[in-house]
């Protein structure tokens, strides 16, 4: 457990500084015109997770007989992760959160499910055509569709500068304190097994606890948006403490226009999607059998076993949070 703990510290540490680096950048005059406003760590920093991400699934693709077209999913991949940061500078067309530049990313997927597929023509043997195919798809939809959601969100048009990237760490946040909340309250009072013959390790106490953390740690982060700013105004203006609270209100600044319900709502849905997300990895490690997706971070795994869970909220809390409440 110490062991992971180091390095679990180690790894927030980086992710806050990208996260920071990112809103910084992002907050200054440029060259580049819209395009760092938009993102510039972050959109990169997810392509080449991405690519990390396609290479581990694609090896446990092939531990179970099937052959994917690996270098054009991790091309396909990286696409469909940056082309949002392109299409929110104005290089693209229209912002991505307007559904007509949804439908770029609809279309690139297409393309890139064709090719993937007219790929197994160029093989001699195709008597694995079915799999090499499906396997070859998975990685694309997985591997690049899922995550270009979290970039869809940064480069939004309605979150400029940093607060796109505030915004995307708080859902990320909100995301992975569910595996913390899970993993110590399953290791203290765990007793009931919640899919033994998908993740043994895995209990019904340990999930209501994943639960239960992301809520409260959405709460807290709704109340101190509000809190903060209310505290910034009586503080002395300019002084150190003033700037600190506006700066924790900008980081919490997804919950702007949230309602208290919708914070705890968001927090449980986080919760509940990103378990099921780290399940279905592990039907994926199960079916491969192996234990982690790879031997990258001692006490973690491999990315897709760091990845799994923000991978699968990504889409549901775009939709969430900008079509069905559009607090974004």
């Amino acid at each position: 457990m110490a062991q992971r703990i180091f390095f679990g510290a180690i790894a927030i540490s980086i992710i806050f500084g990208l996260f920071s680096a990112d809103a910084f950048l992002s907050s200054l005059p440029t060259f580049a015109g819209t395009l760092l406003d938009r993102g510039s760590f972050l959109p990169i920093a997810m392509a080449i997770v991405s690519m990390m991400a396609v290479s581990e699934l694609a090896k446990m693709c092939r531990a179970i007989g099937a052959h994917p077209s690996q270098m054009w999913a991790s091309i396909s991949c990286t696409v469909l992760v940056i082309s949002p940061w392109f299409s929110a500078a104005g290089l693209l067309g229209d912002g991505p959160t307007n559904l007509e530049a949804i439908h770029l990313q609809y279309f690139l997927v297409g393309i890139a499910l064709l090719v993937g597929g007219f790929v197994s023509l160029l093989r001699k043997d195709v008597t694995t055509g079915l799999s090499d195919v499906a396997s070859t798809w998975l990685l694309i939809i997985y591997g690049g569709l899922l995550p270009s959601f979290l970039v869809i969100m940064r480069c939004d048009s309605a979150l400029p500068g940093p607060i796109g990237a505030w915004s995307v760490l708080c859902i990320v946040i909100v995301c992975k304190v569910s595996d913390i909340g899970a993993y110590f309250t399953g290791s203290c009072v765990g007793r009931t097994p919640l899919i033994p013959h998908v993740s043994p390790k895995k209990s019904i106490e340990g999930t209501l606890g994943g639960i239960a953390v992301s809520a409260l740690v959405s709460l807290a982060l709704f109340k101190f948006h509000a809190d903060t700013l209310l505290a910034a105004n009586h503080a002395v203006e300019g002084s150190m403490r003033a700037r600190q609270l506006l700066q924790i209100h900008q980081i919490t600044s997804l919950y702007a226009r949230m309602t208290w319900s919708q914070a705890l709502i968001f927090g449980v849905v986080m919760s509940v999607v990103g378990q099921l997300g780290d399940l279905l990895e592990s039907v994926f490690k199960r079916s491969a059998r192996v234990k982690d997706s790879a031997h990258l971070v001692p006490g973690f795994g491999g990315v897709l076993d760091m990845v799994d869970s923000p991978f699968a909220v990504a889409p549901v809390a775009w939709f969430l949070l900008t079509r069905w409440w559009q607090v974004l």
